[in-house]
């Protein structure tokens, strides 16, 4: 993390605005290096530590960028993967995105995913369950419970609704907020 501050330092926001699509590409390659594709430039490890280092010290400034990259579809393992390391890496800012990064998780854990295996699925489901554990701050609480109130209220299918009891329960055991105000009198 030091070497990327004295990066931005020297080199201001275009040292930013130019790492993080090569980090998103790298985790791309790497997921496409593991089905077969051609071999990744940089290790997935490293792409998603500089990733997660890069949220950290400029999360408000890259999150955007990132979200809008990751929420591309089709949602791939790699994407799916790297929206759990975000959420995990801006938990005070992630209630702000809850929008754009859980409607493609649920809608691909709903439907089953592109693949045979269900590993996608899996990883959208994992990604999840680190957004709603992440978010931070009462105002964060209060917006993911209002979205997961939604699910559970979804005409649109029964899936949607599961998912939104699901990822309620998942709250409530990983988060340590009080949710007092959200239980039924």
């Amino acid at each position: 993390s030091g070497a990327f501050a004295a990066l931005c330092q020297s080199f201001g926001q275009q040292a930013v605005r130019d790492l993080v699509p090569s980090l998103l590409d790298a985790l791309e390659e790497a997921s496409t290096a593991d089905e077969g594709g051609a071999s990744a430039t940089l290790a997935p490890e490293a792409a998603t530590h500089g990733l997660r280092t890069v949220i950290e010290l400029r999360g408000r400034i890259v999150m955007p960028m990132i979200v809008s990259r990751l929420v591309e579809p089709p949602l791939t393992a790699a994407r799916a993967g790297a929206i759990a390391t975000v959420a995990n890496a801006a938990s005070t800012i992630i209630h702000s995105y809850l929008g754009k990064l859980l409607p493609p998780l649920l809608k691909t854990i709903s439907e089953g995913g592109s693949d045979s295996d269900g590993v996608v699925v899996d990883i959208a489901r994992e990604a999840a369950t680190a957004i709603v554990i992440s978010v931070r701050g009462d105002d964060g609480v209060r917006l993911l419970m209002s979205r997961l109130g939604e699910l559970c209220d979804n005409t649109e299918g029964d899936n949607l609704r599961a998912e939104g009891a699901w990822l309620i329960g998942k709250l409530c055991e990983g988060t340590a907020s009080n949710l007092e105000e959200f239980a039924p009198s």
